[in-house]
């Protein structure tokens, strides 16, 4: 999991009770049409976006920014996580650099070889046995899913998000366990087409565990090409 930026944003009054509409073009629609909407919208832009996401456990802030694309991907990763970048260009090599303890983690390096490429771009080819996992953490659905709801949907009013009005959507998340506690997803959806969502949140754990995640989308359907780094060096050259 992983934001801040929208809290605040939804108001707890279910949307048939506050008096008068702010569904726009989703009046009358159930709160799993309207999910459903969202949910074609991100297929017709073929889940090419930008995404900026914060995730707040305790007093540690975590943010991941980024575009998510068929054709190439790029994220950053900030915060009380070791920084990381990764990119994956048109042709599917995956560029990589960040902290020691990241490198460690996401391509196995030992200590010695991570510290001493630190701050160098590092090349993953398919055949390297981290590219794999690296190339997963970089699908759209990593970014999506989490805030999808799955049951116990209802409607929500919300503030305007970057200059839409919308309706959020919440429900029992993905990541609830089977009695429904544990996380609380919100999607929140334009209302008016298209029904692309401009952010979400994500509300999960209890106690000191406690945290929150929210998401700010954009750019739909706008395809990432991200460049080559210059200078990177090969995972295969570099690996004792």
């Amino acid at each position: 999991m992983r934001r801040l930026l929208l809290l605040g944003l939804a108001v707890p009054c279910v949307a048939s009770a506050c008096g008068s509409s702010p569904l726009g073009a989703l009046e009358g629609k159930s709160p799993k049409a309207v999910l459903s909407l969202a949910e074609q919208a991100m297929d017709d832009a073929h889940h090419s976006f930008h995404f900026a996401d914060e995730t707040r456990v305790d007093d540690e802030t975590t943010t991941v920014t980024g575009n998510d694309s068929g054709v190439g991907a790029n994220e950053t990763l900030s915060g009380a996580a070791p920084n990381l970048q990764v990119v994956r260009t048109a042709d599917g090599t995956i560029y990589i650099r960040g902290a020691a303890a990241a490198l460690q983690s996401a391509l196995g390096l030992s200590s010695a070889t991570a510290t001493s490429h630190v701050g160098t771009w590092i090349s993953l080819a398919p055949s390297d046995s981290p590219y794999t996992k690296v190339d997963d953490a970089l699908a759209w659905q990593n970014e999506v899913d989490y805030y999808l709801p799955q049951s116990s949907l209802h409607l929500v009013t919300s503030k305007p998000i970057g200059g839409h009005h919308v309706i959020g959507v919440t429900g029992k998340a993905p990541a609830a366990d089977d009695d429904g506690h544990g996380a609380t997803a919100t999607l929140f959806v334009p209302t008016s087409a298209p029904f692309t969502p401009v952010g979400a949140s994500l509300n999960f754990g209890s106690a000191s565990s406690a945290g929150t995640e929210v998401v700010l989308f954009g750019q739909w359907g706008t395809q990432a090409r991200p460049s080559a780094p210059s200078g990177a060096v090969p995972l295969s050259s570099i690996q004792s």
